[in-house]
């Protein structure tokens, strides 16, 4: 469906995007509905090593850091908002009545509504955010990381947050770009390789 972005909330001035998604199967008579909210850049939601646990080849393991900033339970609220008005839509355009979903059940018994969204599913970016000084980010406009300009990072992690669109696409074009980048860089090189390649 078309994303519903930049809404405002009244109260608070501000402004979400979130993307619905779902099916409808005659087969199996399956009906999903479901939202993925953007959440908005926080420098507290990071990856950490944690020297103080070490995995069976003595490596530390990651810490993750992360919580929900106010403005991502304001996206939260009006995407189950939305999801409601959606699902009841369809039941009075179709006549279609449901029984009450499983996961519904579930949710409401592990998860009530008073506590904070558990993601069912998303997109994992961030980690080494992109950026034009290297004082504020790990990787220059090209995946390169400042501090090493032959090592890119061509994945999801140069995102500074998670967007409510799959990242895929963007994520290939970005990995394209900086390798053609990197490739143009390294052309002087490339005969003396050949050459060597050759004798």
């Amino acid at each position: 469906m078309p994303p519903f972005e930049h809404f405002e909330d009244s109260r608070t001035g501000y402004r979400f995007g979130y993307g619905v998604q779902g099916s409808i199967s005659t087969n199996t008579g399956l009906f999903w509905l479901g939202a993925l909210g953007e959440t908005v850049p926080s420098d507290t939601n990071q990856l950490r090593l944690n020297p103080s646990k070490k995995d069976s080849f003595g490596v530390p393991t990651v810490s993750i850091d992360f919580s929900w900033a106010p403005e991502d339970l304001i996206t939260w609220k009006n995407m189950k908002a939305a999801l409601a008005e959606m699902t009841e839509a369809f039941c009075h355009d179709t006549g279609i009545q449901f029984a009450r979903p499983i996961s519904s059940r579930m949710h409401e018994r592990f998860v009530p509504n008073r506590l904070p969204p558990t993601p069912g599913s998303n997109h994992e970016c961030g980690g080494a955010r992109m950026g034009s000084d290297p004082a504020s980010s790990t990787l220059d406009p090209y995946n390169r990381l400042w501090e090493a300009p032959n090592v890119l990072v061509c994945d999801a992690a140069c995102f500074p947050s998670i967007p409510h669109q799959n990242p895929t696409a963007t994520t290939m074009a970005l990995a394209i770009r900086a390798s053609r980048h990197l490739l143009a860089k390294c052309s002087l090189v490339a005969p003396l390789v050949a050459s060597v390649g050759v004798v």
